[in-house]
């Protein structure tokens, strides 16, 4: 091996539950946010995010991504009728 090469550790979902900063990957295992939406959401200004390191790996902090996503999350035509009759069975009693 290159000693310029280095190693990749296999990934550990464990892992994610430790991270405070995120890259595009990192945030993918994490999250359901495909890569492309991660670097427009960076390009627009509603993920702020930050270059680190020598290579100027793009990365978020953890709490800046659970508020994008909890922010443009999308209420599915099924959560919608699960909380209508959740609500209309609440008001019966």
């Amino acid at each position: 091996m290159n000693t310029m090469q280095r190693r990749r550790r296999p990934f550990d979902p464990a892992r994610l539950d430790t991270l405070r900063f995120f890259d595009a990957q990192a945030a993918r295992r994490y999250a359901p946010i495909e890569p492309r939406t991660f670097y427009a959401a960076i390009a627009s200004g509603k993920l702020p995010a930050f270059r680190i390191g020598g290579n100027g790996k793009l990365v978020v902090r953890r709490d800046d991504l659970d508020h994008f996503i909890a922010a443009t999350r999308v209420e599915s035509k099924l959560d919608a009728i699960v909380n209508e009759t959740l609500a209309e069975l609440r008001s019966d009693h």
